[in-house]
This record gives C-alpha cells, structure tokens and sequence, in this order.
C-alpha cells in the first residue's frame, strides 16, 4: 500500500517535520510507503469538467495534515480516501461551524455567539457589544474562527478591550464565549482514533488564561475521568471523525468542550505519555483501507 502526507509547504516548523516522521516511521512497520507532499508542489483543478490532480493514481490514501480544503474535496472527489475527511477538517478548522455541527447534541460547551458576516469597508458601527453585555460577563474570550496554537484567542476584561478586540476583528471571522473561570489555563487534551480513547494530557499555564503548550503551558500525563472521554468519543462519533484531539475544560460541575482539533499535532502526546499517536492512526487506515477493498472485491 502507498500513501501520501499532505502538509502545508509555507509554514515550515520544526513541529511538522517531527509529527510526519512519527508517521512515515508507523507506516513502515505496516509496510506501508508513506511520502510528504506539500501544497507547495501539488498542483489541482478542474480539466475538461473534472478534478484533476497530476499522479494521485500512484496512491492509494491521503493522510491529510493541512487545511486545505478545497484540497481535500478534490482528492476525494477523484475517489482516493482522505483520512481526515474533507468535512472534519472544515468543521474542525473554523470554530463557529465546530459548535454549530455539535449543538442540540447535549454536550455541554460555553456559550457562544457568531459575529455576523461584515462585508469589507461595510462597518458603520452596530449594538453588538450591547446585546454581548447582557448575555455575558466579563471577561469575555475573543477567537477568530480560524487559528492555532492559541495564537488567534484573546481576552475582554472590559468594554474598552471588547470594543478594540471587536474593531479590529469586524471583517475577520470570529466568535465570542463565556469565559470558564474555573479552568483557567487548564484542560485536557483527548486524543481519539476510530472513536476509541487513545491517550491524554492535562495542560496547564501559569502565565495565561489559555493552555496551549506554544502559549508556555507545561504537559502532564492523566488518565481522564469517564465523563471526558465520553464527551470526546461522543464527539468523533457526531463529526464521523477518522481521529481527533478534544480540548475539554473544567467547568464547575462538569466538563465544558474548548475546541476539536482533526490534526491535532502528536509529538508532545508522544513526549508526554508515551503513546505513538502516529501508531494507531496508521493501523485505523490500514483496517478502514481493508475493510474498503473487501467491499468492492
């Protein structure tokens, strides 16, 4: 069997380098060839009325580790399995439809109100930081819909900073939430592969409100409570998920969803538990890449 790995070719990290060895190093032991293809080489489109991509018949899987979606859509759309799915990786990637596709499914999360949709050079001013007031106390959190490693999440501790965070942000997709003041700098990162618990870590800061181990939290190996890895697995189940790492915070009586991640990076769950994340997601392909030959032979 042969794959390819998707990864963006203008972000160069360390951090990416690792996480696709860790994954080339997987697919060896199952025989698998397993390349790295970036966005920076693979050319796509439409020919003649049809997706196109030049040598996708050479494989038989795409193990997708960048946000690409219109990428994604058209490895599919030429029927080569994408691991994620094209619609995880777009659910996951943009946090206002991550809550959306998971409400009226009894997981509890904060509560959440869309910007609404501003059209360039449009803004003349609204009351929408009237109607956050009343429906929210502050500190308010502030994330743009798309972004990582905490980068792109901020904090209100009053109406001057919300108005900044909310003019500066008024063509940018973004969302506001209740902040959970109970997990501060805390939660726990669950990591879930063919909707079975896998590993996790509770990160923590000391220095900001937000975990993220690139914001200078500090990992910890735990073994969650039921209740979290219930939420988690519920979670991959209602996305459809192939794997997915599950933020969760602690709320004062229960835990609280944060955000889902469908690539969750795996060499700090690595560093942390010992537990190749890499490992498992390789063998999930090769079952789901079995059972999908049996079907049509």
């Amino acid at each position: 069997m042969k794959g390819f790995i998707i990864c963006n070719g203008y972000l160069t990290i360390k951090k990416f380098d690792e996480n696709n060895n860790l994954y080339i190093e997987a697919a060896k032991k199952n025989n698998i060839t397993l390349e790295v293809i970036t966005t920076k080489e693979i050319k796509y489109g439409i020919e003649n009325g049809n997706a196109y991509i030049k040598g996708l018949d050479k494989y038989d899987f795409v193990l997708f580790l960048d946000k690409d979606i219109e990428l994604a859509k058209c490895i599919q759309k030429m029927g080569v399995p994408v691991f994620n799915s094209a619609d995880v990786i777009e659910i996951c990637d943009n946090k206002a439809k991550t809550f959306i596709a998971l409400s009226n499914n009894n997981i509890v999360m904060p509560k959440t109100y869309i910007s609404p949709l501003v059209f360039n050079n449009t803004y003349k001013g609204d009351t929408y930081i009237d109607y956050l007031e009343e429906n929210l106390d502050y500190p308010i959190v502030v994330k743009e819909c798309y972004g990582s490693f905490g980068e792109q999440v901020y904090l209100a501790r009053d109406r001057k900073e919300l108005e900044h965070l909310r003019n500066s942000l008024i063509y940018v997709p973004h969302i506001y939430q209740e902040f959970i003041k109970t997990s501060f700098g805390t939660d726990i990162r669950i990591y879930i592969v063919g909707n079975e618990y896998i590993a996790s870590m509770k990160r923590k800061s000391e220095l900001s409100f937000k975990a993220n181990i690139s914001s200078g939290g500090i990992m910890e190996k735990i073994t969650p409570p039921p209740d979290a890895i219930k939420m988690a697995i519920k979670i991959s189940n209602i996305l459809k998920s192939d794997f997915i790492g599950v933020d969760i915070l602690f709320g004062k009586d229960n835990f609280v969803l944060c955000e889902v991640n469908s690539n969750a990076h795996i060499k700090n769950m690595l560093d942390c538990t010992g537990i190749n994340i890499a490992e498992r997601i390789i063998s999930h392909i090769v079952n789901r890449m079995t059972y999908k030959n049996k079907q049509f032979n």
